[in-house]
């Protein structure tokens, strides 16, 4: 289950009962667990519009094939599509390495909006 339809999921059982601020409760839980079982790497601001380049599981801490980050909260930018095209894109983005050494071409990302 990725994050996403997790806290739909969460919502689903919750509503109409969950705020604010319980809903980025439970989301942080979530991201924690997939964390621990997966390539997430953390959180990226993404706002200046690149790919992180560091923090990976690669070699010299590169993103490898499959780590992934979510976009900050609050985030806004402009990323390169798989056409190199720019995408705006804004909140909890996930962007997933298809890659190892992804760089800055939009092409070796997956970028999935919430």
């Amino acid at each position: 289950m990725t994050p996403e339809e997790a806290k739909l999921a969460i919502r689903d059982v919750l509503q109409p009962r969950i705020t604010k601020e319980k809903e980025a409760e439970a989301m942080d839980i979530i991201i924690d667990l997939v964390a621990e079982r997966s390539h997430y790497r953390g959180r990226f601001d993404y706002s200046a519009g690149s790919f992180p380049e560091e923090g990976g599981n690669g070699p010299d801490g590169v993103y490898a094939e499959g780590d992934f980050f979510i976009g900050s909260d609050g985030a806004a930018g402009v990323l390169k599509d798989e056409n190199e095209d720019p995408m705006e894109v804004a909140g909890r983005i996930t962007g997933t390495a298809l890659v190892t050494n992804p760089g800055q071409l939009g092409i070796n990302w997956k970028l999935n909006q919430g």
